[in-house]
């Protein structure tokens, strides 16, 4: 039976864990090509509508969280990105990246 397992890299997991949280297709275990450096990290997306969930999200003035009926607040996806992503010294740098990265789309 397959699970959800989080890790960095795909050596950190078991075999039969989709990884997630990581510049890598969760099933294949193949670097993303939606991926770029950005302040030390690496900056990556899944597909078009997540490239435009994070710059929305980063771009926001104001980020309002959407509120959970039942359960933990982390459930929600914002609440599972990295700090550095949502840092306001680092929120050009990220839009610069996601820029960067929506450009591969189109070209």
């Amino acid at each position: 039976m397959a699970g959800w397992c989080f890790g960095r890299r795909p050596e950190e997991v078991g075999d039969g864990c989709w990884l997630l949280g990581a510049p890598y297709d969760p099933w294949f275990r193949q670097p993303l090509w939606l991926q770029t450096a950005c302040v030390g990290e690496t900056l990556w997306a899944y597909n078009a509508d997540h490239l435009r969930f994070l710059t929305d999200l980063v771009a926001a003035d104001l980020r309002t969280r959407s509120r959970v009926e039942s359960g933990p607040r982390n459930r929600l996806l914002e609440s599972r990105l990295p700090k550095w992503m949502l840092s306001k010294k680092n929120r050009a740098a990220v839009l610069r990246g996601l820029d960067a990265i929506a450009a591969r789309l189109v070209g």
